[in-house]
C-alpha cells in the first residue's frame, strides 16, 4: 500500500491523540511528576521549538483531513485552534515561553488534575471524529 499525504496525516493525528490522551490520564492520576519534568525542561530550545512545530504538524494534518471526519467544522476549528497556538508560542519569544511552562507548573494540583481531564477529553473527541 503506498502510503499517502492523508495516510500520514490520519496516523499522526491518531497516534497524537492517543499520546496526549495518554498523558493527560497521568497529568490527572499523578500530576506533580509531569509538571516538574515541564519547569526542569522549560529552558530548553528544543523544548520551544517542539512545542511550536507539534501545534503546527496537528493543526495541519486536522486541517487536511477535516472533510473526512464525523464533526469536519469541530475539527476544522482545532486545526485553526492548533496553528494559532502554535504562531503565538512561536511569537511570544523564549523568555516568555519559559516564564509560561513555569507558570503552569506551580499552578495548584487541583488545577493541574483538571488540565489532565481535559487533555483526555480533548483526545477523546479526536478520536471520536476520525472513528
Amino acid at each position: 500500500m503506498e502510503a499517502t499525504i492523508t495516510t500520514w496525516a490520519l496516523e499522526f493525528i491518531h497516534w497524537f491523540a492517543v499520546f496526549i490522551g495518554g498523558f493527560g490520564v497521568v497529568i490527572t492520576i499523578l500530576p506533580s511528576p509531569i509538571f516538574g519534568f515541564l519547569g526542569r525542561f522549560k529552558h530548553l530550545l528544543l523544548f520551544h521549538f517542539l512545542a511550536v512545530a507539534v501545534r503546527f504538524l496537528f493543526g495541519a494534518a486536522l486541517l487536511y483531513t477535516a472533510s473526512q471526519t464525523k464533526i469536519p467544522e469541530v475539527v476544522t476549528i482545532l486545526g485553526y485552534i492548533s496553528i494559532a497556538a502554535g504562531g503565538v508560542l512561536m511569537l511570544i519569544g523564549r523568555n516568555r515561553f519559559i516564564r509560561l511552562i513555569a507558570w503552569v507548573a506551580r499552578l495548584t494540583p487541583l488545577v493541574h488534575v483538571v488540565v489532565g481531564l481535559v487533555t483526555v477529553a480533548f483526545a477523546v473527541l479526536v478520536l471520536y471524529a476520525y472513528h
